[in-house]
């Protein structure tokens, strides 16, 4: 007789989602989370505000960045810049 069980393991970890623009000087930039770009835009100090992250592939984030120096002047006049 045949073997009518099968028994098959799916895993899906997939996410979806929007990222939009937050201000009109902010800019989207994708990079892997071990890069050196990495390094240099996750680090206090930078010049830069990370505003929001969106994870888009294997250790791969889309992330929308900000200069502090516009984000400051966006908040000081009470809009999105």
């Amino acid at each position: 007789m045949f073997n009518s069980n099968s028994s098959t393991e799916i895993n899906i970890s997939a996410v979806s989602g929007t990222i939009t623009k937050t201000y009109v000087k902010s800019w989207f930039q994708r990079f892997h989370l071990q890069s050196h770009t990495a390094g240099q835009i996750l680090t206090e100090g930078y010049g830069h505000c990370v505003l929001q992250v969106m994870v888009c592939g294997d250790m791969q984030v889309i992330a929308e960045i900000i200069t502090k120096k516009d984000l400051e002047e966006a908040l000081r006049e009470g809009g999105r810049g």
